[in-house]
């Protein structure tokens, strides 16, 4: 794994890490990716905060609370992006169902949106069909975007 080689010692390793690792989640190759987020952390400890990237890639992989760790911190960084705040209350809702994503967003204080947010999640949440919806809109022509990643697995 990529834990074993030396970790690279410049910002632009971490950057070209994060580049690979969206490849990779990109190719469907998850895991890969967040052996690559992981690496580029260890490149560059500044990445960590700002790693959305390996959120997606974690909630992907079914590691909800490392999921939700990751878009917390995401969200402290920045919080008017609302699209790492919908993700957090997804990855939590998986995690401890819907009172716990509704307790969670009541929680929040970011300037985000909070009924578009709200409205958003639970519909997610509530549709047991929204994550294999998601996967046969992204393998449309179309291609949706989240983050500037494909979402095509």
């Amino acid at each position: 794994a990529l834990a074993a080689r030396a970790a690279p010692a410049t910002a632009a390793d971490a950057r070209t890490l994060v580049r690979d690792g969206m490849a990779a989640f990109q190719a469907g190759q998850v895991e890969r990716s967040i052996d690559l987020f992981d690496a580029a952390e260890a490149a560059d400890a500044r990445v960590s905060t700002r790693l959305w990237q390996r959120g997606l890639s974690y909630y992907y992989a079914g590691r909800f609370k490392e999921a939700a760790n990751q878009f917390t911190s995401d969200v402290a960084e920045n919080p008017d992006d609302t699209e790492e705040s919908v993700w957090n209350f997804l990855a939590v809702a998986r995690i401890d169902g819907v009172e716990a994503w509704r307790r969670c967003g009541e929680r929040r204080t970011g300037r985000v949106d909070a009924a578009a947010t709200a409205w958003i999640v639970r519909k997610s949440v509530e549709d047991p069909a929204t994550p294999r919806t998601i996967r046969v809109a992204a393998a449309a022509a179309t291609r949706p975007r989240l983050h500037g990643i494909s979402a095509s697995r």
